[in-house]
């Protein structure tokens, strides 16, 4: 196909479609079972906070109540308790807000985060990054992950266990099938 046809083609599908920005929201996040597990609250704040995503903003989604009140909804507790489902497995929190003024930030955990917008400083140890949390997947928030991590023995912990159960053993050497 020839530079003008590939034009012609793009151009063609953007008339076929709605005007806008396009939210990236792959189906496997929605057909996941920590999906089909989210309470009606939490998947409507979750289309809420995706309907704000643009380019090279992941990371400066609001839930902010002054927002969300336009948006309809109706009861600050009913969004903190779906923000607190949401929170860790498909948010990952950038910002952390205070009482006075200041809002709490997300970014989506299917997608990698972006570098922060001017003005705005993510938490310490939060930066851009080039591959998506993926927190979702497992049901597990980011903190569970990295602890896990952390408490997981690295390889050479595990054979030096090993030796010292065959030393306790009385044996010579490592046992068989051990590795």
């Amino acid at each position: 196909m020839s530079r003008r046809g590939t034009r012609d083609a793009i151009k063609r599908l953007k008339d076929a479609r709605e005007p806008g920005y396009f939210v990236p929201m792959p189906t496997a996040v929605l057909s996941s079972p920590q999906a089909a597990a989210l309470s009606p609250h939490a998947c409507k704040l979750l289309l809420d906070l995706v309907s704000q995503y643009r380019p090279g903003r992941n990371g400066a989604l609001c839930p902010a109540w002054a927002l969300m009140k336009k948006r309809g909804w109706r009861s600050k507790a009913t969004l903190a308790k779906a923000l607190r489902e949401l929170r860790g497995t498909f948010l990952v929190m950038t910002k952390q807000g205070s009482y006075h003024h200041l809002v709490s930030l997300y970014a989506m955990s299917w997608l990698a985060i972006d570098s922060a917008p001017p003005g705005i400083e993510y938490n310490p140890g939060v930066t851009s990054t080039r591959t998506a949390a993926g927190t979702w997947r497992d049901g597990m928030t980011l903190e569970m992950r990295v602890t896990s991590r952390a408490a997981r023995p690295s390889r050479k912990n595990c054979l030096a266990d090993l030796v010292r159960q065959a030393h306790r053993l009385g044996t010579a050497g490592v046992p068989l099938g051990a590795g």
